[in-house]
């Protein structure tokens, strides 16, 4: 957990890691050749996930401050969301094994991947844009205010 705690105070944008993920998957569906770098991003997306998940189940006192706002957003979107991790776990398991072999999974199955990385983001992308959006209007008034 602390590798990850670490992380959770670095920069990450889930939504282009769920999109570049999700290309290379179509990719792979489609029987073309992906870099394995492109599948690492959603390695790493998935451990991202699981890792806001296992913040947000530790008690407060023991959370302590997150540097970032946009982490305690995305701890509460995903939380919004309900999104099962058992399947995220799942999910950077057949990652995992598609960049060791890309002909591992069934089409079904690289959909549901796909599914999964943009239900799990879709909340975490549109918080993200509100407070992109809050902030842009703040500047905006400070400015002509």
């Amino acid at each position: 957990m602390t590798d990850h705690s670490r992380d959770l105070n670095g920069l990450i944008n889930p939504a282009k890691l769920a999109d570049d993920t999700v290309l290379a998957l179509s990719s792979i569906e489609r029987g073309g050749k992906v870099f394995p770098e492109l599948l690492k991003e959603g390695i790493k997306l998935c451990d991202y996930l699981i890792a806001l998940h296992e913040r947000s189940k530790s008690p407060e006192e023991t959370k302590g401050q997150l540097t970032f706002r946009t982490v305690r957003d995305d701890m509460k979107a995903l939380k919004e969301s309900k999104i099962d991790i058992d399947r995220v776990h799942k999910a950077k398991e057949w990652i995992n094994g598609l960049i060791e072999n890309p002909s591992s999974r069934e089409p079904e199955e690289i959909r549901d991947i796909q599914e999964l990385l943009i239900t799990a983001t879709m909340s975490i992308w549109q918080s993200r844009t509100l407070e992109f959006r809050e902030r842009k209007l703040k500047r905006g008034l400070i400015i002509r205010g």
